[in-house]
C-alpha cells in the first residue's frame, strides 16, 4: 500500500513539472484540410449569374482557433490542372488567412464561362493545402482538391417519353432556351410537374412561342428548330 502511495506522489510530481507553456507548444500546430467534398463538379448550365462565377472553396482547421489570424497556404498543382489561367479561371495565390476566432474559411476561386470548349470538355482546376509554420496538414484525403469546369448541358433521361410531349424534339441550343426563358436551372431527370401538367405546359407554350415569334431559329447542327404548337 505504502508503494501504491509512493507511485502516485511520483506520478503527480512529473505532471506538475510539465508548464502551461509545455503543453501550449504541444498544441501549437493546428492541422488544415479541405472541408466537404473535394471533387467538386460546376457547370454555367445551370448558373444564371452571367460568364463569370465565384466559387467558394471551404477551408478548415482541426484544432484550436486562435485569437490572432494566421496565415496558410494553398497552391495550384500545374501538372494536374488542365484548366487555363485567364481563360478559365484566376489563379487564387498561394498565401490566405484564417482569421482570428474561426474554424473555417472560404477561399474565393473566380472561374469563367468564355472557352466554347466548355459545352464539350470539362477541365480541372487542381488545389493543395501546403503546411507551413504554423498549420501541418491534416486529413489525408482532404489535402487535394479538384474543381471541374464545364457548360455541358446533358439531355435528360425522360426527355423523350415526358418532355418531348411539352417541347418537341431534343436539342442542346433549344434545351438551353428553356432555362432562359423558363428562368429554370435544370430540366430535372425526375419529373415534377404533377397530374395535370400546368406548369410544364406553361413552360413549353412560351418556349414554342418564342421559336414561332423569332423563326427561324437553329441548333447547333445549323437545323431550323420548328414550332411545335
Amino acid at each position: 500500500m505504502k508503494n501504491i502511495f509512493k507511485i502516485c506522489i511520483i506520478y503527480c510530481l512529473i505532471l506538475s513539472s510539465c508548464s502551461y507553456n509545455d503543453l501550449k507548444t504541444y498544441n501549437d500546430k493546428t492541422s488544415l484540410y479541405f472541408a466537404g467534398d473535394t471533387d467538386m463538379d460546376f457547370s454555367f448550365t445551370k448558373y444564371r449569374g452571367g460568364n463569370t462565377a465565384v466559387i467558394l472553396v471551404p477551408v478548415e482547421i482541426g484544432g484550436y482557433k486562435s485569437d490572432v489570424d494566421r496565415s496558410f497556404k494553398m497552391e495550384l498543382v500545374n501538372d494536374s490542372t488542365t484548366a487555363t489561367p485567364v481563360l478559365h479561371f484566376k489563379n487564387p495565390g498561394t498565401s490566405f488567412i484564417m482569421p482570428k476566432d474561426s474554424f473555417k474559411v472560404h477561399v474565393p476561386l473566380e472561374i469563367y464561362n468564355t472557352d466554347p470548349e466548355l459545352k464539350n470538355n470539362k477541365v480541372r482546376v487542381y488545389l493543395r493545402i501546403l503546411p507551413n509554420e504554423t498549420f501541418i496538414n491534416g486529413v489525408n484525403y482532404k489535402q487535394n482538391l479538384s474543381l471541374y469546369i464545364s457548360d455541358i448541358l446533358i439531355k435528360p433521361k425522360i426527355w423523350d417519353s415526358v418532355y418531348s410531349l411539352f417541347f418537341g424534339v431534343y436539342s442542346e441550343n433549344k434545351h438551353r432556351k428553356i432555362l432562359e426563358i423558363c428562368d429554370i436551372a435544370e430540366v430535372p431527370d425526375v419529373y415534377d410537374g404533377g397530374s395535370y401538367n400546368y406548369k410544364w405546359n406553361a413552360f413549353g407554350r412560351a418556349v414554342n412561342n418564342f421559336y414561332r415569334d423569332n423563326y427561324p431559329q437553329y441548333d447547333e447542327n445549323n437545323q431550323i428548330i420548328e414550332p411545335w404548337f
